[in-house]
């Protein structure tokens, strides 16, 4: 403790209001009161960011390139990690929600919350907008997707779907 007490005053950690409360043993500290050389703590409450992922990137910590790399260094030490409310493939883009939350994350992705999504997609071949052949597929609940990893084929849940332009939905 001795030792703990010595390096908060070394690294010029104080409270924001009384000083000597940080090295108090029944001290309860709020990160907000907390300074550091007189400045407070950057970020002292759970972060949440909007990120648009550029194509090439994934949505992985454990993946190159990653989404993570995007981030300013402060970002990528914080405790717990942050960590993204859904992916985007690799050759993909778009916006992410990254947070510290797992409260939050969860609520956006767990499909019990019917939280809805929406996505802007364009593919390089005319869509078959009078058969409405793309559009039942997505709504029937009859797309497949190949797990990368497994190279298992995944049905994907019903999804509503509207045509933009003959290459685009």
């Amino acid at each position: 403790r001795s030792k703990c007490k010595q390096f908060i005053k070394e690294a010029g950690v104080s409270h924001l209001n009384e000083p000597d409360k940080l090295l108090s043993q029944t001290s309860r500290v709020v990160p907000a009161e907390v300074l550091v050389d007189g400045a407070p703590l950057p970020y002292p409450r759970p972060l949440h960011l909007m990120l648009h992922k550029p194509v090439g990137y994934v949505c992985s910590h454990d993946e190159d390139p990653s989404i993570y790399a995007l981030l300013p260094p402060e970002f990528q030490l914080r405790t717990p990690k942050l960590v993204s409310a859904g992916r985007l493939d690799k050759m993909s883009s778009g916006i992410l929600i990254l947070s510290q939350s797992g409260l939050l994350t969860h609520r956006l992705i767990t499909p019990k919350h019917n939280l809805e999504k929406c996505y802007d997609v364009s593919v390089s071949s005319d869509l078959d907008t009078a058969k409405n052949s793309e559009k039942r597929s997505f709504e029937e609940g009859s797309i497949r997707i190949r797990d990368r990893r497994t190279e298992e084929l995944i049905v994907c849940k019903p999804a509503r779907f509207q045509y933009t332009g003959s290459r685009s939905a």
